[in-house]
C-alpha cells in the first residue's frame, strides 16, 4: 500500500521542518538570553568592582595622553608604505626633506628687495652649515668661487654678516632650507621675487610645541628685522598644533555642557537622579581604561598619536555608554 511516511516533495513537510527550526532557534537563544542575565545579575557586585579596580590599575600603570606621546596623523603612516619611502628617496637624493612640515613665510606683496631675499637665504645656509658641523668661514671661499665661475648673484648671496643665533642653538632643528621664488627658478607662478619660504626640519620625536616654538625663535634670532617682511610660521605641524591648543582651551566647555546636557535629558526621562549617575559613571569607566589602553598600545607597537585623539575618544565613548546605558535602562 502507499507509504504514509511525509515526502521530501510535500510542502507541508518543509513546512513543518522550517517551524520546527524556528522554536528550537527561539528555545535556544532564550536560554542562551537568560542564562547570561542570569550569571551577570548574579555576579553584579563583583562585576561593578571589577571595573572599578581595573580603572584604578589603569591609571596607576597604564601611561596617560599627553603631548609627548602624540603626533601627526602622518605618523600614523606604516615605514614600509610608498609614501614613507618616497619621503626616504627625496631625503636622500637631496640631501633634505623638501616636504618639511614646519615652514617660515616672507613677502613682500610687490617686490622683495634683493637685500632682504640675500640675507634670508644666507642665514638659512649659515643656519645649515653649523647644524652640519661646518663653519661659516667658507662662506667667504665660496663666494669667491663662484664670483670667478661668472655667477655674480650667487657670490653676492654668500658674502655679508649672519647672526650666530641662540647660545646652544635651536633644541630639535635638524636643517633649514630656504626658497625664493626669484625669476628664472620657480615655474607656473603668477609672481616673482615676492617670497622666500624658509623650511625646517626636526629631529623625529620632537614635539609640535617645540617645533612651533623653534620656528618662532628662527623668527626671533634671524629675521627680526622691520624689512624681512615676515608673514609667519606655518606648515602641517603649526597648523595642527594651533589646532591642539584651540582644542586644548574648549574642550573643557564642551565636555561639561554634554555632561550636564546628558545629565539632564536622562534624569528627566527616567525621572530618577541614579539613572544620569549610572550613565556617566560608564562614560567616565569607560574612557579612563580606553584612553590610557589605547597610549599603552601604540607604545607597544611604536605608533604615535595624533593630539586630537582626546576629543574623538571623548565624542565616541560618550555616545556609545549612554546610548546602551539608556536602552538597559528603559528596558528595566
Amino acid at each position: 500500500g502507499p507509504s504514509l511516511r511525509p515526502s521530501a516533495l510535500d510542502p507541508g513537510f518543509h513546512g513543518v521542518r522550517a517551524a520546527r527550526s524556528r522554536v528550537v532557534a527561539t528555545l535556544v537563544e532564550s536560554i542562551l538570553a537568560r542564562s547570561y542575565a542570569f550569571v551577570v545579575v548574579s555576579l553584579r557586585y563583583l562585576i561593578v568592582g571589577g571595573w572599578a579596580a581595573a580603572v584604578v590599575l589603569a591609571i596607576m600603570f597604564l601611561p596617560p595622553l599627553s603631548a609627548t606621546s602624540s603626533g601627526g596623523l602622518s605618523d600614523l603612516i606604516p615605514p614600509g608604505s610608498p609614501a614613507a619611502r618616497a619621503e626616504a628617496d627625496v631625503a636622500r637624493l637631496f640631501g633634505f626633506p623638501i616636504d618639511a612640515a614646519v615652514a617660515i613665510v616672507q613677502r613682500a606683496p610687490h617686490e622683495m628687495p634683493a637685500a632682504v631675499r640675500d640675507r634670508a637665504i644666507r642665514q638659512a645656509i649659515a643656519v645649515d652649515r653649523r647644524l652640519s658641523g661646518q663653519s661659516d668661514g667658507q662662506f667667504a671661499t665660496a663666494a669667491a668661487a663662484l664670483a670667478r665661475a661668472g655667477h655674480p648673484d650667487a657670490a653676492r648671496i654668500l658674502s655679508g654678516p649672519v647672526s650666530p643665533g641662540p647660545p646652544g642653538g635651536i633644541p630639535g632643528l635638524t636643517g633649514a632650507y630656504p626658497l625664493p621664488n626669484a625669476a628664472g627658478l620657480l615655474r607656473g607662478t603668477n609672481e616673482q621675487s615676492t617670497t622666500v619660504i624658509t623650511f625646517l626640519s626636526f629631529r623625529p620625536g620632537t614635539s609640535f610645541g617645540a617645533q612651533t616654538a623653534g620656528a618662532n625663535a628662527y623668527v626671533r634670532w634671524f629675521l627680526s628685522r622691520p624689512d624681512d617682511h615676515v608673514v609667519g610660521v606655518t606648515g602641517p605641524v603649526p597648523a595642527e598644533y594651533g589646532q591642539s591648543q584651540i582644542i586644548g582651551k574648549d574642550i573643557v566647555w564642551v565636555e561639561l555642557f554634554t555632561v550636564l546636557a546628558i545629565a539632564l535629558i536622562v534624569g528627566v526621562r527616567f525621572r530618577s537622579a541614579g539613572a544620569p549617575l549610572a550613565t556617566l559613571a560608564c562614560a567616565a569607566t569607560a574612557y579612563v581604561i580606553a584612553i590610557r589602553v589605547v597610549v599603552w598600545l601604540a607604545g607597544r607597537m611604536g605608533v604615535t598619536l595624533p593630539p586630537d585623539l582626546d576629543p574623538v575618544l571623548v565624542v565616541l565613548l560618550l555616545g556609545v555608554t549612554t546610548d546602551y546605558t539608556v536602552f538597559f535602562l528603559d528596558g528595566m
